[in-house]
């Protein structure tokens, strides 16, 4: 018998990043941004909420 398992994730975290008003020059360095790439790359699943008051990367 031949059973396809799907992969679970074994922890989750959650990280908060305040919103701020970003000068239209700084909007190139983008934290949350930054954070949601080097999780990725680190092999992470991530999944990034926008809220009214701050963002959340899960």
């Amino acid at each position: 018998m031949n059973v396809l398992e799907e992969e679970q994730t074994a922890f989750e975290i959650g990280v908060v990043v305040p919103k701020r008003d970003v000068k239209e020059e700084d909007k190139a360095s983008d934290c949350v941004e930054m954070l949601v790439d080097e999780f990725r790359n680190l092999g992470l699943v991530v999944e990034r909420v926008h809220g009214v008051v701050d963002e959340f990367i899960k």
